[in-house]
């Protein structure tokens, strides 16, 4: 098995923590969870399934903790995901080949539920740095994340590679999308709260 630490920034939802952990079970030697303020009991679980428990607090969004997140462990490979998301079964066989194939940066494909209803045709489909070697063959970190919605990150390696077959799943409801959306327009701008009405009202149109 390689050497490869699944990373996942959480708060609650243990439920959905644990579909992406099963996900990924089979692939990856040990699981680092940051834990964002979540309750007692989704707290409890997190910390029995994690080989390296860390909790922090409240903060609206992942990408405030993810370079600290993402230097915690030694491995060789990172594997991040969302607590909405998980691997479908053709990434679960794919994995395991993939770290031995070169690239030290790969890219992936999502599929996108909402409701249980695939909205990537309407919506597009944006790729993401989720499996990455922790440093290059110079010893840089291969990826620095930043701290803000919305940036991009820094690689510090060409060898990355589009994984074309599988596809991370990110299902939510709109529910969850929504207050989302209302937490985070609350700590921005008036042009970010125009594109976020503009998005929700696109988006049920489309479910309906």
């Amino acid at each position: 098995m390689a050497d490869i630490t699944l990373v996942m920034i959480v708060r609650n939802r243990a439920d959905r923590v644990k579909r992406a952990i099963e996900s990924a079970s089979n692939l990856v030697k040990s699981i680092t969870i940051l834990d964002q303020g979540s309750d007692d009991a989704d707290r409890a679980y997190f910390e029995e399934v994690a080989d390296l428990y860390v909790r922090t607090t409240w903060k609206a969004f992942n990408e405030a903790d993810r370079a600290y997140c993402f230097s915690l462990p030694s491995c060789d490979w990172i594997l991040n995901l969302d607590s909405d998301e998980y691997l479908d079964e053709i990434l679960q066989e794919r994995i395991p080949h993939l770290v031995e194939s070169g690239p030290e940066v790969f890219w992936f494909h999502f599929t996108y539920l909402v409701d249980g209803v695939d909205v990537s045709p309407e919506f597009g489909d944006n790729l993401s740095p989720r499996l990455w070697k922790r440093r290059t063959e110079t010893g840089q970190v291969t990826i620095k994340w930043p701290s803000v919605p919305g940036a991009f990150p820094k690689i510090n390696t060409l060898k990355q590679c589009i994984v074309e077959r599988g596809r991370i799943v990110h299902e939510q409801t709109f529910e969850d999308i929504l207050r989302s959306y209302e937490t985070q327009m609350q700590k921005g701008d008036p042009s970010a709260l125009q594109f976020g009405r503009r998005f929700l009202e696109r988006l049920r149109r489309y479910l309906s």
